[in-house]
């Protein structure tokens, strides 16, 4: 009788881990689609890309594009900022002399281009001011003014 008490046991336990990890997979499931939504990674592969190259920590590429254009890569604001990261024309100029390219104003909707752009500057404000609080001032209102 004691060896069916144990069998018992043993057999509860067992449907304990097995309906634990079942639940937690599931969790996991409906966590990462709720967190998929709330923080969107559209772009990937750019994102990746320029994160390494530039030295820009994903995150803040990704909740750069999610402020400034929530994801969509044809925005315009009111003061004339462009594309994903809501780039501005003088900026896009000074960036790519920076970079040494020749580029054309429409470029700035391209999101590899966009995207490539923004995170030059973030690491470019990032070199300058070496705190991202006055990186974000300063990719908002410009780094003359966080200058000041």
């Amino acid at each position: 009788m004691n060896w069916k008490n144990t069998a018992r046991r043993s057999a509860v336990i067992v449907i304990i881990l097995v309906l634990s990890i079942l639940c937690a997979f599931v969790y996991q499931l409906v966590w990462d689609k709720i967190d998929r939504q709330r923080y969107p990674r559209q772009f990937s592969e750019y994102v990746t890309e320029f994160s390494d190259v530039y030295g820009v920590p994903e995150y803040v590429i990704y909740a750069v594009i999610k402020v400034e254009s929530d994801f969509t890569s044809n925005a315009e604001s009111h003061a004339g900022a462009i594309g994903l990261m809501q780039i501005m024309p003088d900026s896009f100029d000074w960036i790519s002399m920076r970079l040494k390219r020749t580029t054309e104003v429409g470029m700035m909707y391209d999101p590899r281009t966009n995207i490539e752009y923004g995170t030059y500057y973030l690491s470019y404000l990032y070199m300058r001011y070496n705190r991202w609080d006055a990186v974000f001032a300063a990719y908002n209102a410009g780094f003359g003014r966080v200058d000041q």
